[in-house]
Formats: C-alpha cells, structure tokens, sequence
C-alpha cells in the first residue's frame, strides 16, 4: 500500500487483492497513516483486482470510523474495474462515496 499525505487530504492506493488474508494489515497501515489533521481520506482502489466479505467489511469499519472523527472517506473505483463492480453490486456505494472518474477527476 502507498501513502500519500497531502496535509489535510491523505490517500492510501491498494492494489493486488483486500481479503481476509491481508485486511487488518491493511487496517493497521491506514489507522497508521490518518492524523487529526487529515480532513479528508481517499481509499484508491484502482489498482486492486480482488476484494472478498472481509475487504468489504475493513471499507465499512473504516468510513464508520471516519465519521465518528468527522473526516471525509471517498474511494476511487474507476468506472469498470474489480472494485467498482463489487462495490456496486454490494450496494457499498449508497453508503459511502465512491468516486469512479478516472484518477486525474477525482483529485478535486
């Protein structure tokens, strides 16, 4: 996973896969990297290829978290890849914002 702190707006990029194998490092590594003055997290996920129960579960635990410190969470699914269509599909999308435009659109 990359970090990239921007002061107030942090991204985390994830590739490979979010399974059960690997989601509490992932967890950690994030938890890790958020600072109170972070006000806003980007979970980039254009460059996974899998996300199973327990990456789904690690996305809500970590926007639940997020609102509980009132900082914004958005995830970056380009629009077709692995991510998008899971996150879709499990409605993960009504719940939290996900962002589909291409990498460039999203750094708004």
């Amino acid at each position: 996973m990359a970090v990239i702190d921007d002061g107030d707006r942090l991204t985390c990029r994830v590739g490979g896969e979010i399974d059960l194998a690997n989601s509490g490092e992932i967890f950690s590594a994030i938890a890790k990297a958020v600072t109170a003055d972070h006000e806003e997290i980007v979970l980039d996920l254009g460059e996974t290829t899998y996300v199973d129960s327990a990456g789904l579960a690690l996305l809500v635990d970590i926007n639940g978290r997020m609102q509980t410190r009132r900082t914004r969470l958005s995830v970056h699914a380009p629009d077709g890849s692995p991510a998008q269509r899971l996150l879709s599909l499990s409605g993960i999308d009504k719940v939290i914002d996900v962002q589909t435009a291409p990498e460039a659109d999203c750094a708004s």
